[in-house]
């Protein structure tokens, strides 16, 4: 979504600063995530990439004032100079459609969107921001919409807070299109079917690219928090410490070669606690793609499934959805292959990739 355009107000504001950097800013649940990208030569390097806990909220402070503090604090710290942003809105706030109408649709396309916004909507039409993408599918016959929804409100609340924090607002993206965007630097979709799993603190989200098309975006109600808490329950430890288990410990060589492990040992508690969410998690893909293949008429499974966002990093995760899934599952660092000023290249972490993705959208 494009934020020119959605109030005067906005207009000589939003865009108006030029330059070769951008900021990628992820604001979940459990951290907030920034990533600055600069283009030199014609190539996008990485000036900075940050990331910083995002405590709940106390009385003393309201959340805005506290993300304000703590993304300014980043900047500093980490001597950001890019003002120019790309974020994305919470899930929750989001309502994605896709789509298909006839190739002949042609300059139609825009009435069609317009009469099918009300009717993915709980709230007066007059409210509501839209943006939509028009891709060309496979045969040539049809034409794929990604259509996404938001509230006037939700906009200029989170273009107001962008601009206390000092930053420039240049887009509000899906992270949908961000991760999309991020895979096609991975991998040729161009002729294949390929999924997409992000697994962040309280929620999951589910790609389809058909042929490099984006075809299907689901959102889950399972995340890394559902993880800690368990561990926290089983292995009676801090929030911190269950963190601390799950990325150290994971599915250990031993559980996944079939080797018992005593029932009471700090690692079967660690592995059930995992077990049990991602076992959830799957069972929620499993239906999501039976869904896919009935809605879109279509019958080509992935031929691969990316894994990313900070539950990417639980060991042997990869291994345990292939198990379960049985197509080849690749716990994705899409950022790998970057470079920073000094021409170093930079892993920056599957955990980041969101960020990433948003700030390529302005490079």
């Amino acid at each position: 979504m494009n934020v020119t355009g959605i109030q005067n107000t906005f207009k000589g504001v939003v865009g108006s600063l030029k330059g070769n950097s951008v900021i990628g800013l992820d604001i979940g649940t459990s951290s907030i995530k920034l990533v600055e990208l600069e283009r030199k030569n014609g190539t996008a390097v990485v000036r900075n990439a940050a990331q910083c806990r995002n405590p709940a909220a106390g009385e003393e402070i309201s959340e805005e004032k506290r993300l304000v503090l703590m993304v300014r604090g980043l900047k500093q710290e980490y001597g950001v100079r890019a003002n120019r942003t790309v974020s994305t809105l919470s899930k929750r706030d989001i309502t994605e459609k896709f789509l298909t109408v006839p190739a002949d649709a042609g300059e139609r396309v825009g009435d069609i969107v317009k009469w099918e916004v009300p009717k993915h909507i709980s709230f007066p039409v007059e409210d509501a921001v839209y943006d939509f993408r028009v891709d060309e599918l496979q045969g040539g016959g049809e034409l794929g919409i990604h259509l996404a929804i938001t509230r006037r409100r939700n906009i200029e609340k989170h273009v107001e807070l962008l601009m206390r924090m000092g930053l420039v607002p240049e887009a509000v993206e899906t992270r949908s299109r961000a991760l999309h965007r991020l895979i096609d630097r991975t991998v040729d979709t161009e002729a294949s079917v390929v999924a997409a799993l992000d697994i962040g603190s309280r929620w999951s989200t589910m790609l389809i690219i058909n042929n490099g098309v984006l075809r299907m975006s689901r959102t889950m109600e399972i995340g890394s928090d559902d993880i800690n808490s368990s561990i926290v329950n089983l292995v009676r430890c801090s929030e911190n410490d269950a963190e601390s288990l799950k990325r150290k410990m994971g599915f250990t060589e031993e559980i996944m070669k079939g080797e018992s492990v005593s029932a009471t040992s700090k690692e079967f508690h660690v592995y059930s606690a995992i077990e049990m969410h991602m076992d959830r998690l799957i069972a929620e893909m499993k239906r999501s793609l039976v869904f896919y293949y009935a809605k879109q008429e279509a019958e080509d499974e992935p031929e691969i499934l990316f894994v990313t966002g900070g539950a990417a990093r639980i060991p042997n995760l990869g291994r345990f959805i292939e198990k379960k899934l049985g197509f080849e599952v690749r716990i994705n660092d899409p950022s790998s292959g970057f470079t920073n000023e000094a021409g170093e290249t930079m892993e920056l972490g599957a955990h980041l990739s969101m960020a990433l993705g948003l700030a390529l959208r302005k490079l």
